[in-house]
């Protein structure tokens, strides 16, 4: 048992060591890119679950990126339920949230062969939340709410050609401080497209 632990301290020295490197490496030798990218996905709070879209604009060095990111729900996460059951006619209570935040981030890829494609990003967020609280129909309660979500996730792609892949991806958000209630799990499935390597392979060589 601990001889399997201490492998596994190594693997991981080894790594941050191999990520550092490749970091150095490319802010010293090549001139950043643009990043401008959609990062939409479902996201899950409780037992609901909401469309989300992003947006990222940052500057790309072949192996990692910075970016910030633009985050919001697409339309409002609604429950609704009954209270006063006691009464002969239970009011509904209906609640409406949305939120929406403001992130930087950092994505590490590296490939894993020759069709495997692999991104590991880590985010902090800071942005509000909006909740409508309805009873019969009536707005009794408009609160909003601070967030502080932190999230990492990781995609993982299918390279069908050097320029495009499809793949998938899952991540985790922790909402510090009092906005706790949005901590949850999300997904997202999409397409990788290499926009310079599909000039370079494919409308250049029609040239």
């Amino acid at each position: 048992m601990m001889l399997f632990a201490f492998s596994a301290q190594a693997q991981n020295r080894n790594f941050y060591g191999q990520m550092l490197d490749s970091i150095r490496y490319y802010k010293k030798h090549q001139k950043p890119n643009f990043l401008l990218g959609f990062d939409n996905r479902v996201t899950f709070l409780g037992s609901k679950s909401a469309k989300v879209n992003g947006l990222r604009i940052g500057v790309n060095y072949q192996k990692f990126s910075y970016f910030l990111g633009f985050y919001a729900t697409r339309q409002d996460i609604t429950s609704t339920e009954l209270i006063n059951q006691t009464q002969f006619v239970p009011d509904t209570q209906k609640q409406n949230l949305r939120f929406g935040y403001l992130s930087l981030g950092f994505t590490y890829s590296n490939w894993a062969g020759k069709h495997w494609y692999f991104e590991t990003t880590g985010q902090f967020g800071l942005g509000n939340a909006q909740r409508e609280v309805f009873e019969n129909s009536l707005l009794v309660k408009k609160q909003t709410i601070p967030t502080l979500p932190v999230e990492i996730n990781g995609k993982a792609y299918y390279m069908l050609t050097n320029w495009v892949g499809l793949g998938a991806g899952l991540g985790m958000r922790k909402a510090l401080s009092t906005s706790s209630q949005f901590d949850g799990l999300f997904y997202s499935t999409g397409i990788k497209l290499f926009l310079g390597k599909f000039y370079r392979e494919v409308i250049k060589k029609k040239e």
